[in-house]
């Protein structure tokens, strides 16, 4: 029953591309793919093209949404390298963000870092002016 819905979903993102949806390939991933698959055994290059669309054009609404994400978890290399292909600006935009993020995130922490040892200092300090022990 599941793979009956993949496939009815499947049918339904690429429609548009119709009977012609191979000879639109934009990737080289895919096309390569084509020409290294055997008609039989499209499934795999079926499922690349709509992650290629997706990439492409966008998920339009909730289910083609949830069905990009499923088939960027189930091919994140293929997916990756189509994006650095098709968008390259895009995806060269998205890694100085998060390459950017991380940076924050680092210094964040460590600035928290400090700032915990500055309390620690402080909270000695005051403990010894309290004539508190070592």
């Amino acid at each position: 029953m599941e793979y009956k819905l993949d496939r009815l979903l499947s049918l339904y993102v690429v429609s548009n591309l119709s009977y012609m949806k191979y000879t639109n390939a934009k990737s080289t991933l895919v096309k390569n793919l084509i020409k290294e698959t055997e008609f039989e055994n499209r499934s795999r290059v079926d499922e690349l093209l709509e992650l290629e669309h997706f990439i492409m054009y966008g998920p339009k609404g909730y289910f083609s949404a949830t069905y990009f994400e499923d088939l960027r978890k189930k091919y994140p290399n293929e997916y990756t390298e189509m994006y650095k292909e098709l968008k390259p600006e895009e995806y060269q935009r998205k890694l100085d963000e998060e390459h950017e993020g991380e940076k924050r995130k680092k210094e964040e922490e460590e600035f928290w870092v400090r700032k915990k040892e500055q309390l620690e200092k402080d909270e000695e300090g005051d403990w010894r002016r309290a004539g508190g022990k070592d």
